[in-house]
């Protein structure tokens, strides 16, 4: 499915919320390739996050580190930002927010957070009230949400369920 604005109103991100097709489960395997629109400038790199947000991720994971195994956090309104290597299961605490940056590669892994932002490369179960996919994404596996937002050059190929 190529995602495309609409002309009217350029926006610069495809914005879903409902069933991405029509599954007795709510469920169904999509993938998304979103083209920049090149009348739209955007004011921030992150738009369900503010630079407050960002400032409260708490622990990262640098360039050329690796982690594998169960990473959890019981401490409120804190995150994990990942810049390298990731594997195996994140639970993050209430309010809290998972960046995978650019760099920042989760392979066979398991999220669950309030806010996820995904510039890197995903494959797994993503588990959050709001996901954010940014340009030059790659997310595979599945996707849990209320909310989510793909940027254009995002490249998404994975189940959608909406969660109430």
């Amino acid at each position: 499915m190529n995602a495309t604005t609409n002309e009217q109103i350029p926006t610069p991100f495809a914005v879903h919320r409902g069933p991405v097709a029509a599954a007795a489960d709510a469920s169904a395997v999509t993938q998304v390739v979103v083209e920049e629109h090149p009348q739209v400038k955007q004011s921030s790199k992150y738009t369900m996050l503010s630079n407050e947000d960002v400032g409260r991720i708490s622990t990262r994971f640098g360039e050329g580190q690796s982690f594998q195994g169960d990473y959890t956090s019981h401490k409120p309104n804190v995150g994990l930002s990942v810049a390298g290597e990731i594997s195996g299961s994140v639970q993050l605490a209430e309010n809290s927010i998972f960046l995978l940056v650019a760099t920042g590669v989760a392979d066979a892994c398991s999220v669950e957070t309030s806010v996820a932002v995904i510039e890197g490369r995903f494959d797994g179960k993503l588990n959050a009230c709001a996901i954010e996919i940014m340009p030059g994404a790659d997310v595979r596996g599945e996707l849990h949400y209320e909310e989510i937002r793909i940027h254009r050059g995002a490249r998404v190929q994975a189940s959608h369920t909406i969660i109430a």
